[in-house]
Order: C-alpha cells, then sequence, then structure tokens
C-alpha cells in the first residue's frame, strides 16, 4: 500500500494556516471599518456643505424678493391716499429695506448671525460690485422717498442720490422741502408729489437691473455649490473604490486560503479514512488489538470534521459584525436625511429650497434604499449559511415515509406562490414508501418545486410532474417542468454552492445555495442527484434515496 500520508512540512503548514488567517481577517476587519468611519466622516461633511450652500443661495434668492417687495411698497404708499394704509405700507417699506440692506452687506463681506460667511470666489465678487449701482440707487431712493413721507432721516438725501441718477433729474428740485415731511394727503405741495414720482421712478427704473445681476449671482453660488459637492463626491467615490479593492484583497489573501485550509482538512480526513478501510481488510485477524486504537482515530476524525463545520460557522457570525455596523452607519445616515429634509421642508414653506427639497426627497433615499437592500441581502447570505451549517451538523431521524404526503406538504407551505404563478403540481396518487428523515425529504422537494416555479417559462403556465420508481438499491424520484430550461454549461454549475442559473431577463432572487443543501441532504441519504435539462422547454431532476441506509456513517445518522 502506497503511503499517502500529507508530508510533515505540510502538516505544519496547516495547523499553522488558522492562525495567520485569523490575523489577516481582523486586519481586513479592521481596515473596512476605518473606511467605514471616514466614509460617514465625508457624508457628515457633505450635509454639512449642502446645508450651508442652500443658506447662502436661498439668502441671495431672497434678495430678489424683497426688491419686489420694496418696489410694491413705494408704489402702494404713492398711489394710495388713505393715510392710515399709507403708514402701513410705509412701515413694510422701512423693514423690508433694512432687512435687505443687511443681507446685501452679509452677501459681500459676511454675517455670522445669517450664516453668510463672506469669502466669495472672484466672480462672485465681481457680480457683486456690479449690482452696487443698481443697488445703491434703489436704496438711496428709498430712504429719500420714507424721509420725504415723515421718516427720521437727513433731507439732505438727495444729494446722495446725484451720485447714482441722473443730474438732470434733480436740477430743478434742490433740496427737499421741508413740508414734505409734515404734510401728506391733498394738503401736500405739488413738488413733493413730484419726488415721489421721480423716486418711484428711479426704484423702478433700477429694478430689473438688480434682480437681473442677483439672479447671475444666485447662478454662479449654485454652480460653485455643485463644484464643490462634485469634488466631495468623487472623493467619496474614490474611498468607495479602496474599500472595495481591500475586499478583493481580503478575498483573495483571506477567504481564498481559508477553502484551501479547509480542503487541506478534508482531504487529510481522506487519507486517513481511506488507510483505515485498508488496515481493517488486511488486519482482521488483528481487530480486537485496533479496536482502542481504530476508536481513537474515529474520534479525531470527528472532531476534524466538527471543527471544519465549526469554522463555516465562525466565518459565518463574524460576517454578520460589519452589516451591524453597517445598519448602524445606515440609521445614522437616515436620521441626518429626515432632519435635514425637515428643516429644506420649513423652507420650502417659506417659498424658500424647493429645488433642494425635490433633490434630496429624490436621490438620498434611493441611495438610501440601494444600501438597505445590500445589507438585506449580506443578512440573507449570512443567514443561509448559518442554516447550512447547522442543517450538516444535524442528525438524520430515518422512519417509513409516504412521499405523497410530503409533497402535499410543500405544496400547502407554496401556495401563495403557486397561485400568483398558476402553477399546477401533477403527483401520482400513490409514490412507493422509503425510508428517510422527515425534514431532509420536504427541504429537498420544497427546493426543486419551488425552484421549478421561480424559473417558470413567461409564456407558459407551470406545470411541474413528480415521478418515482424502485430499483433494487435506491428509490429514484424526478421532478419535472416546463420552465426555461438550464445552458449545459450552468448544469453542473448549480449544484455548486453560490451558484444559480441566470433567467433571460436577469437575475432571480436566491443566495445560491438550495440546490448545493439538497445534493448534500441526497448524499447524506446515500444517494445521488442529476439532471436533464433543454432550453427553453424545461428540466428533469432525479435524486435518489438508499434503501439500506444502515450502511451510512453512524454519526452522521440516527435510524
Amino acid at each position: 500500500m502506497a503511503d499517502q500520508t500529507l508530508p510533515s512540512r505540510d502538516l505544519q503548514q496547516l495547523r499553522q494556516a488558522p492562525h495567520n488567517l485569523t490575523q489577516r481577517y481582523v486586519l481586513a476587519l479592521s481596515l473596512v471599518g476605518l473606511l467605514a468611519i471616514v466614509g460617514q466622516i465625508l457624508i457628515q461633511q457633505s450635509l454639512q456643505l449642502q446645508a450651508g450652500d442652500s443658506r447662502v443661495i436661498n439668502l441671495a434668492a431672497r434678495q430678489v424678493a424683497l426688491s419686489e417687495r420694496i418696489t410694491k411698497s413705494v408704489l402702494a404708499a404713492h398711489e394710495d391716499s388713505d393715510p392710515i394704509a399709507n403708514v402701513n405700507y410705509l412701515e413694510q417699506l422701512d423693514e423690508a429695506l433694512a432687512l435687505w440692506e443687511r443681507t446685501q452687506n452679509g452677501l459681500r463681506f459676511g454675517d455670522p448671525a445669517l450664516g453668510l460667511p463672506g469669502d466669495n470666489s472672484a466672480d462672485v465678487t465681481q457680480r457683486l460690485e456690479q449690482v452696487e449701482l443698481p443697488y445703491e440707487t434703489m436704496r438711496a431712493a428709498a430712504d429719500c422717498f420714507l424721509i420725504l413721507n415723515g421718516f427720521d432721516g437727513d433731507p439732505a438725501c438727495l444729494d446722495g442720490l446725484q451720485h447714482y441718477a441722473p443730474t438732470s433729474i434733480f436740477s430743478s428740485m434742490g433740496t427737499l422741502p421741508d413740508a414734505c415731511a409734515t404734510d401728506t394727503g391733498i394738503n401736500r405741495d405739488f413738488s413733493c408729489v413730484r419726488l415721489d414720482e421721480v423716486l418711484l421712478g428711479l426704484i423702478l427704473l433700477n429694478e430689473d437691473s438688480y434682480n437681473r445681476l442677483m439672479d447671475e449671482v444666485v447662478t454662479f453660488y449654485e454652480t460653485e455649490s455643485e463644484v464643490r459637492l462634485a469634488r466631495l463626491r468623487y472623493t467619496e467615490l474614490a474611498l468607495l473604490l479602496i474599500t472595495l479593492i481591500v475586499l478583493v484583497v481580503e478575498a483573495v489573501f483571506v477567504f481564498r486560503p481559508a477553502v484551501r485550509t479547509v480542503n487541506s482538512y478534508l482531504r487529510q480526513m481522506n487519507l486517513t479514512r481511506t488507510q483505515l478501510q485498508d488496515v481493517n481488510v488486511a488486519l482482521e485477524e488483528r481487530v480486537r488489538e485496533r479496536t482502542a486504537a481504530l476508536e481513537a482515530t474515529n474520534r479525531r476524525l470527528m472532531a476534524a470534521n466538527e471543527e471544519m463545520r465549526n469554522f463555516t460557522s465562525i466565518v459565518s457570525h463574524d460576517l454578520r459584525s460589519p452589516v451591524a455596523s453597517m445598519k448602524g452607519f445606515l440609521k445614522e445616515l437616515d436620521a441626518d436625511y429626515e432632519q435635514v429634509r425637515g428643516d429644506l421642508a420649513t423652507a420650502s414653506t417659506n417659498g424658500r429650497g424647493d429645488k433642494h427639497t425635490k433633490i434630496i426627497d429624490r436621490y438620498i433615499p434611493e441611495s438610501i434604499e440601494m444600501m438597505g437592500n445590500s445589507i438585506a441581502q449580506m443578512e440573507r447570505l449570512t443567514g443561509s449559511i448559518l442554516s447550512l451549517s447547522r442543517e450538516q451538523r444535524r442528525s438524520l431521524h430515518f422512519e417509513r415515509l409516504q412521499p405523497s404526503t410530503i409533497i402535499q406538504q410543500v405544496i400547502q407551505s407554496q401556495a401563495g406562490q403557486m397561485r400568483a404563478a398558476h402553477a399546477q403540481v401533477i403527483v401520482p396518487h400513490q409514490l412507493p414508501q422509503i425510508k428517510a428523515d422527515a425534514v431532509a425529504l420536504e427541504q429537498i422537494f420544497a427546493n426543486l418545486i419551488g425552484n421549478a416555479v421561480k424559473y417558470a417559462h413567461p409564456k407558459r403556465i407551470p406545470v411541474i410532474r413528480i415521478g418515482a420508481e424502485p430499483t433494487s438499491t435506491h428509490t429514484v424520484f424526478s421532478v419535472t417542468d416546463n420552465g426555461i430550461g438550464i445552458p449545459p454549461d450552468e448544469q453542473e454549475q448549480i449544484f455548486q454552492l453560490f451558484r444559480r442559473a441566470t433567467a433571460a431577463d436577469g437575475p432571480i432572487a436566491g443566495e445560491g445555495i438550495g440546490l448545493y443543501a439538497v445534493r448534500q441532504l441526497v448524499i447524506r441519504h446515500g444517494g445521488q442527484i442529476d439532471l436533464t435539462s433543454q432550453p427553453g422547454e424545461g428540466s428533469t431532476f432525479r435524486f435518489s434515496i438508499a434503501n439500506n441506509l444502515s450502511a451510512l456513517p453512524q454519526e452522521d445518522t440516527d435510524v
């Protein structure tokens, strides 16, 4: 008999592999966590930048509305002869003018109370300087209008106004008559009325220029805000790319070696089992002497098998840690989004922030939904791996069963899905009784029938036929459908872990674990599973259950 044991050097490397893999795994998780924290910081900066830019843009846009309000107040005060109404218009004008002046100065030089930093770019500064002439003309005219109508101020305001308006307009006016500030209504001098009209004309003349230039300022503010946000988004994308690279490196240097280590354990276990079988055949006369040694070796094999299964369980549990962290970050992002959305909703109620409210209502919820879907998919995947690990460790309990009863239970549990697809399941009235584990048999039929409904042909009502054929050593079951079929190059791959068949209209929901689990359950029943399929016509899955289950390994079954 050839020596098939692994060299001592390979065994030493095999024992050292879990320690090395653990170090790499912890390092990779730490790096992913650090990248997640940096990403959260960038998201917070992006939200703060959006809030600040929105404040500046809203105030700049509000200047246009205030200029229109000033014009309307002057016009109403000029045309309304009612003294009480006239006073109300003048008070509105005085209030709007004060807010207008403060905001205009804040846009140029900054005002922390208004949330205006004042650090404008050269383009914005140039546009604000161009706005000065119509702004100062309107402001001076509005001040003179208030003084002319009884408000406190310098009666020589016309002298200052001549810096911004043609001199010919005031050549015949001189200084502001004292009587203009006290007389109102029909008792006012004709020159006072004419001054009102001149000041109103100056305001109307400069309003369009002021509004047009301020619209350009708002456009520049919006363009610069978009540029800053674009740079921050590029940084976030770069960070995401780095995270993906880290995950790829983790897959190459952590998970791939882990698979190799597990395979090495399995290879060593299979080699040892083969040796034990050869020794048992060659030295039957020494069975009693070697019984203790064989039992000890068997315990070591079971321990190694349990260690391999625990390794899968531990990896699945550890995968939940970054998922929980990502869910926490997503929850914080959602809370911040609701707060910002509430602030913008308040701004929209006051006539501001409509554009940015629409942006936040459309794009950020989509990003949150995509992140939430990715986290949910990862949770389902880790849950499926844990369920698979638990199922592989569960002892099978073999008993006499009628497969028709199990199939009917599966049909009832999937009744909603079948009604939605109008699926039909044809089951013979009586199938041969078998000895099997009831839970495992139900899982086998549930996966095969569920896949037949899931991969149904879009132009045909799903029809699923169940059959059974007893042989001398096995009972062979068949599940036939008229679905979309499986391409030849995928027929063997679909029984592998995390591999799924593809549909013409795109991927179908699932984790790619179902058929792998079915194959393992069939193998534990001493059988095999295969399929024949024709793309576009349908598929037939055949699996066998051994008639004599007592020959199966006792550590995996409970007969």
